[in-house]
């Protein structure tokens, strides 16, 4: 068991960047190439889904709270 685990790790830190690689490269894209406008158009879809994710958020919540209040102030 600790030996496959092992194995694993070890393929991990082969095939894969860690996170400070991969936010460094993302970082040092190029706009110039097909690759840069393809890394950034990634960029720009993770920060539309994060931005998204936080207004859902942000409106669940309000919307929350407004029902508490609503409940709160006809006595149910």
């Amino acid at each position: 068991m600790g030996r496959r685990w092992r194995s694993r790790v070890c393929f991990a830190d082969r095939g894969f960047l860690s996170l400070g690689e991969w936010l460094q490269s993302l970082a040092q894209c190029d706009q110039s190439g097909p690759i840069g406008s393809f890394c950034a158009s990634i960029i720009l879809l993770f920060l539309v889904v994060f931005l998204l994710g936080v207004a859902v958020y942000w409106v669940a919540t309000v919307a929350h709270a407004v029902k508490e209040i609503r409940a709160i102030t006809s006595g149910d």
